[in-house]
């Protein structure tokens, strides 16, 4: 309760929510704006009802903004302008993306779920779980002749490549 009541002590403006009371456990979902860039809210991995929201006049400033900034496990984008989803999406490294909603995509066990960099590693639900949790080997197995090019001893071999390769090399 302390961590996220000091994340709206950061200087940034409560648009909706904010209430909370320690004694019954209980944060309102909140929807904070004007957020400083160096607020913690901004540079810490959340995980609680409060939503910060990130205006922007042009998609290069959002770009700039987060470019250098760990990945976030989860990336909101709310536009019905395709252009800006993509360009979002292939400019801002995340775990998953959540277009025109929250949370949901990390509900849903069809899509995998979960991040890399400061975010996490590796990804879970459905089959992306079962690779999550798997090692897989990758085996190269080829019968061994005995002699021949791949082997030693080289015998004629080497002095037939050689040959081969003042002749074209």
């Amino acid at each position: 309760m302390n961590r996220l009541a000091s994340y709206l002590e950061c200087g940034c403006r409560v648009v909706a929510g904010g209430r909370y009371d320690a004694d019954k456990r209980y944060f309102e979902p909140t929807v904070i704006t004007d957020i400083p860039e160096d607020a913690p809210v901004m540079n810490e991995e959340i995980f609680s009802p409060i939503l910060p929201v990130i205006g922007f006049k042009d998609i290069e400033e959002i770009i700039l903004r987060f470019r250098d900034k760990p990945h976030p496990l989860a990336l909101y984008i709310f536009t019905k302008k395709r252009d800006y989803q993509d360009r979002l999406m292939q400019a801002i490294p995340s775990g998953s993306v959540g277009i025109n909603e929250t949370v949901k995509q990390g509900a849903t066990h069809y899509l995998p779920f979960g991040g890399f960099g400061e975010s996490g590693m590796g990804m879970y639900h459905g089959k992306a779980s079962f690779a999550s949790f798997s090692h897989f080997k990758a085996v190269l197995c080829s019968g061994y002749h005995g002699t021949g090019f791949h082997y030693p001893p080289y015998g004629n071999t080497l002095k037939i490549l050689k040959k081969i390769y003042r002749l074209f090399g």
